[in-house]
C-alpha cells in the first residue's frame, strides 16, 4: 500500500479528480517504466489533451515535462511524467484496453 501511494502521490491531484469525476471511482493505475523514446510521445499527440505542465528553460525553449491525455473515454486516461514514467489510469473493467495500449508502446519503444 505505501508503494502505491508513492505512486499516485506522483500524479496530481486534479488529474486523479478529474478521473473520478469522469468514471465515478478511483482509477486503478499500472506503471511504466523508461525513457521512452519521442515515437511513444507523439503516439499520444492524436488523443484528448486534458491537462499539462511545460517549462520555460534558459535558453528559452518550452518543454511539456508533464501531460495528461484521455486515452480511452470509456475507461482509460494517461499521465506522463518527464520523459521517463507512463502511468495508464484506468477502470477495472477496462483492464483488457490498457494491456492493449502497453502492446502497442512496446513496439514503439
Amino acid at each position: 500500500m505505501e508503494r502505491q501511494d508513492k505512486l499516485l502521490n506522483i500524479i496530481p491531484q486534479n488529474c486523479i479528480d478529474s478521473f473520478v469525476k469522469k468514471f465515478t471511482m478511483f482509477p486503478s493505475a499500472i506503471k511504466l517504466e523508461g525513457p521512452f523514446n519521442k515515437k511513444v510521445f507523439k503516439y499520444f499527440e492524436k488523443f484528448h489533451l486534458i491537462w499539462f505542465y511545460s517549462e520555460l528553460m534558459n535558453n528559452g525553449e518550452i518543454i511539456k515535462t508533464s501531460s495528461f491525455y484521455e486515452y480511452d473515454s470509456s475507461g482509460i486516461m494517461v499521465y506522463i511524467y518527464g520523459d521517463d514514467s507512463i502511468f495508464i489510469l484506468t477502470t477495472p473493467d477496462r483492464n483488457n484496453a490498457s494491456e492493449f495500449l502497453i502492446n502497442n508502446l512496446k513496439r514503439l519503444k
